[in-house]
């Protein structure tokens, strides 16, 4: 059921979610990595992971708390790609039952979302939380349209619609941003990309080998 693409979808809506749920860029620009930012990065636009990948490249130079920093994202990221890869697993049987004929990534989520109750739990978990943050993506996106207008139309013009890419765009000129659209890309509730559920462990019957 292409489980492959449906990771990257995932991957890619919560690497999106996750970056529009900083606040004023924050994630790669806090207290144990500002002055390694400026020293390194300062020339780098924000967006799409751009100054964590600076930041990584110039590991060895790091001040040792921004180094840390950088080890525990690197963590956090590689748990939440295994921890979805799991998730996506268990979502296997789902798909092949119910959306074997559903080719595109987004309606396979919709398809997932459609026979909720049908779903094993750990599949609905994620399948629940992938479906709102991709709502959080959209409702973003629709705020930046009026509040971001004369800055989509200067600074993105000619990039179509749809996937985050205006978002992306935006982030990437951020400096150039006006007052209303840096606040209008401030989501109200700053939240990290979420893990996925842990599978539930096995039951052992008592008594038996």
């Amino acid at each position: 059921m292409g489980l492959g693409e449906l990771i990257l979808c995932a991957i890619l809506t919560f690497t999106a979610a996750g970056a529009a749920a900083a606040p004023k860029g924050a994630q790669d620009k806090d207290a144990d990595c500002k002055a390694d930012v400026e020293k390194f990065c300062k020339d780098v636009p924000l967006g799409e992971g751009r100054v964590a990948q600076c930041l990584n490249g110039h590991e060895a130079g790091l001040s040792e708390p921004c180094r840390k920093r950088v080890a525990q994202r690197r963590e956090r990221r590689q748990k939440l790609k295994v921890d979805m890869e799991k998730a996506l697993q268990a979502c296997r049987v789902d798909l092949d039952k119910h959306c074997r004929s559903t080719r595109k990534n987004a309606r396979r989520l919709d398809c997932l979302g459609s026979h909720e109750a049908e779903l094993t739990p750990l599949c609905k978990d994620f399948a629940d939380r992938l479906i709102e943050r991709r709502q959080e993506r959209r409702d973003l996106a629709e705020k930046a349209k009026t509040d971001c207008k004369p800055e989509i139309e200067k600074l993105c013009a000619g990039i179509h619609p749809g996937d985050g890419r205006i978002l992306r765009c935006l982030q990437a000129d951020a400096t150039k941003l006006s007052p209303a659209c840096k606040t209008a890309l401030e989501p109200e509730k700053a939240a990290a990309a979420p893990e996925a559920p842990a599978a539930p462990e096995k039951k052992t019957e008592t008594g038996k080998k």
